[in-house]
């Protein structure tokens, strides 16, 4: 899924995505834009490398201004460092061009890029249970229908 402005679809997902899912999608933008950058750097093409960096960066640093310390301080404090070493290593990349700083935040990205996947598809999987057998689909009680069948 890339962004494309006027993708009604894609902006459809996004303002219906739960937070998990978007949280994935960031990453996953974050990601493939290091991704690039490596290949620029590696292609000897510093500039185009560079606005990759950047774009990857600015991720990052909108999702590390976003946590809520007030919300889980000692969560944020733990998940902070983690989006901060990613951040430095890519700034460092951006500043040096420095292969080894890139690929170190890439390894990082690639790891919390697969725990927001895994985290946002165990909440598509919740939201869609089928409903209790006590439960009618539009959630209100249905009436009780029990008892064995013959073919049991």
């Amino acid at each position: 899924m890339s962004f494309q402005p006027g993708n009604a679809y894609f902006e459809n997902q996004i303002l219906t995505a739960s937070p998990e899912r978007l949280q994935f999608v960031l990453l996953d933008a974050a990601l493939k834009s290091a991704r690039k950058a490596e290949d620029f750097l590696m292609a000897e093409a510093p500039v185009q490398a560079g606005v990759e960096l950047a774009f990857a960066e600015s991720i990052l640093a909108d999702m590390l201004g976003s946590m809520r310390i007030d919300l889980a301080p000692a969560l944020v404090e733990k998940a902070g460092a983690v989006y901060i070493y990613m951040l430095k290593c890519l700034c460092d990349a951006h500043l040096t061009d420095d292969l080894r700083a890139l690929r170190n935040a890439i390894r990082v990205l690639e790891v919390e890029h697969e725990t927001w996947r895994m985290a946002s598809q165990k909440h598509v999987e919740s939201d869609h249970r089928p409903p209790a057998p006590h439960m009618s689909l539009d959630g209100a009680p249905a009436a009780y229908q029990g008892g064995l069948t013959l073919e049991a």
